[in-house]
């Protein structure tokens, strides 16, 4: 269920941007753990509920906290409830990868008739409902997190690649801005396809990390030296920000926005020194 400001319900509805409840709150708190080297998952959410009615449905086991996680690069859902907080869930390894986005509710378990609450809106004062097993009684903001692929190298998730007719055939562009959550790189459309099907052939062999450090490279590298340049003031909301900063933590380089840092050497390191076993290549030649 995608999250609408102006979504309305039959029934008061406890959410963000709404005056259905005026004196009550839900709020989630949502962590992701991933398993090192892997994209197995943790997933924790606690929830708090200011709403006393709501508290004694789930108490009565009439409502339940339950969790919704999409993941639009596999296309898998999952969804999770409990009779009480936290909910906690392990997820299978690769099960979710890239964009994951996990909604918070409150779901009628069984049949509620005639409810009612104080803290609801002047204008349901006179008013009860009858609400079925599985409608919405409260619902917060979904948290949007991102799972790095577990068989490429981990910056590769700050990029992606895109066709560009205008590019000439064998040079490529780096564009900041074709989209806030990716550096995309754009290749000519015949490049392109060669960049894929060497990709998928390197896969099989399990030397993809090689095929995609050609490309990734040079451009990681003119990546670091225009983040220092631009700073975190202008780029620090991009979802690769934070993800570029824990790359260079992890190799031990210095944050964004450090003066007369070696971003060549440094894009070397994230991408664990990438041609230092380029014989092992030989393979790709069959």
């Amino acid at each position: 269920m995608r999250f609408v400001k102006s979504k309305s319900w039959p029934w008061p509805v406890l959410r963000p941007y709404s005056h259905d409840y005026p004196r009550s709150e839900f709020q989630s708190f949502v962590d992701l753990d991933k398993l090192e080297g892997s994209t197995q998952l943790r997933i924790r959410a606690e929830f708090y509920l200011g709403d006393r009615n709501l508290r004694q449905l789930i108490e009565k086991d009439r409502a339940r906290f339950a969790l919704l996680v999409s993941c639009s690069t596999t296309h898998s859902r999952r969804y999770l409830e409990s009779g009480s907080s936290p909910i906690e869930w392990y997820s299978e390894n690769g099960w979710l990868t890239g964009r994951v986005e996990i909604t918070p509710f409150i779901v009628a378990h069984r049949q509620i008739d005639s409810f009612r609450t104080s803290n609801w809106h002047e204008d349901y004062a006179d008013r009860s409902f009858s609400i079925e097993a599985g409608c919405v009684l409260a619902v917060d903001k979904p948290s949007v997190h991102w799972i790095e692929p577990a068989n490429e190298t981990p910056i590769s998730s700050i990029f992606q690649i895109a066709q560009d007719q205008s590019v000439e055939r064998g040079t490529w562009k780096c564009d900041l801005h074709r989209d806030p959550d990716f550096v995309t790189l754009l290749l000519h459309p015949d490049d392109y396809a060669l960049f894929q099907d060497a990709r998928r052939q390197a896969s099989r062999m399990q030397t993809a990390m090689y095929i995609m450090n050609g490309i990734y490279l040079p451009a990681l590298a003119w990546l670091l030296v225009e983040a220092d340049r631009a700073g975190e003031e202008e780029l620090g909301e991009r979802r690769w920000f934070d993800a570029l900063n824990s790359a260079l933590s992890r190799a031990e380089c210095s944050n964004v926005g450090t003066e007369d840092a070696d971003r060549l050497l440094d894009a070397q390191r994230i991408l664990q020194r990438p041609f230092g076993r380029l014989p092992l290549l030989h393979g790709l030649e069959h």
